[in-house]
C-alpha cells in the first residue's frame, strides 16, 4: 500500500510599489532631464548617490546616475536612472532601453498619459511601459 504525500507549493509573488517606463534617447542624461523638466514641468535633480549594480564580469559595483523629484502637490515620486553605464546594465533584460523612469505613488496614477507626454519630449526617441512583475531585475528596487 502506497502512502500519498501531500505537496505544498510556496508561491511568492512580489508586489511592486512603482510603475515603470523605459525611455530610448541618444542624448546624455542631463540633456534628457532638462527636456523632461522643461516640457513636463518636472523638477528632476541629480541625486548625489548613484544606484550601485554589481557587475559580474568585472567584479565591481558600477554606479548608475539617478535623478529624483517628488511632486508635493500629488505625492508622486519620480526616479530616472540611466540603464547603461560602461559594460553594466541596470535592467539586463532590457538592454536597448537607455533610461528607466520609476513612478511611485500611493494614489491612482495615469501612466498612459505620462507616456504620451514623454513621447513628445524632443530628447525622447521612444518610451514604453513595462510591467515590473515581468522583469526579474526589478526585485532589487524599492521606492
Amino acid at each position: 500500500m502506497s502512502v500519498k504525500k501531500k505537496k505544498h507549493v510556496l508561491s511568492l509573488e512580489s508586489e511592486f510599489n512603482f510603475d515603470l517606463i523605459g525611455i530610448v534617447s541618444n542624448h546624455s542624461d542631463y540633456r534628457l532631464v532638462w527636456g523632461i523638466n522643461q516640457f513636463l514641468g518636472f523638477h528632476l535633480e541629480k541625486n548625489t548617490e548613484e544606484f550601485g549594480v554589481f557587475d559580474k564580469k568585472s567584479g565591481n559595483t558600477v554606479g548608475h546616475p539617478v535623478y529624483d523629484w517628488t511632486n508635493e502637490d500629488d505625492g508622486v515620486s519620480y526616479h530616472l536612472i540611466k540603464n547603461k553605464v560602461a559594460s553594466s546594465t541596470l535592467i539586463s533584460e532590457k538592454p536597448v532601453i537607455d533610461y528607466f523612469l520609476f513612478i511611485s505613488t500611493e494614489a491612482a496614477f495615469d501612466t498612459e498619459e505620462l507616456l504620451t507626454k514623454l513621447k513628445k519630449v524632443e530628447s525622447v526617441l521612444g518610451a514604453y511601459i513595462f510591467d515590473p512583475a515581468e522583469i526579474d531585475s526589478c526585485e532589487m528596487f524599492d521606492f
